[in-house]
């Protein structure tokens, strides 16, 4: 019976990280980071910047505007809440002399999604990108979850 419970946990952790492969993604679109969370069906994502956030880190040559959120749901508490697909935005400019194609940068994207009733822990994805131009949806170097 032990065995039995063990191997299910086991087997529960599995599917939800291997859920969460599919909550972020990561474009650039001319000279703006698009950064788009997929929240599953019947939980939701609140606007608290410490739970839900884009950062890159420094690159020099590059600058970064604030990350820009679009409109949510104000639920009854006053709180701003997203649910099914959502995307934050950054514009970024690059100074004359770089050579966008010999640039990659890291982001972190951070998110606190909840049901209802409780919300689950923290997560952030790195997910590193070339900032070439692309002609179609960017395909992340590198990418690995972390909870906290």
């Amino acid at each position: 019976m032990k065995k039995a419970l063990a191997l299910l946990i086991m087997a529960m952790m599995i599917l939800i990280c291997s859920a969460r492969d599919n909550i972020v993604t990561a474009t650039i679109q001319d000279t703006v980071l698009e950064v788009t969370f997929a929240i599953p069906e019947g939980m939701h994502q609140t606007l608290q910047e410490d739970y839900f956030f884009v950062d890159v880190d420094s690159v020099s040559g590059v600058t970064f505007e604030p990350t820009v959120y679009p409109e949510g749901h104000p639920d009854a508490d006053g709180y701003i809440n997203y649910e099914g697909t959502v995307t934050l935005t950054k514009k970024f400019s690059i100074a004359e002399s770089i050579d966008p194609a010999t640039i990659s940068i890291t982001l972190w994207a951070g998110y606190q999604l909840c049901f209802p009733s409780y919300c689950e822990p923290p997560a952030e994805v790195e997910i590193s990108l070339s900032l070439a131009p692309q002609t179609k949806d960017a395909t992340p170097l590198e990418s690995h979850y972390e909870t906290n």
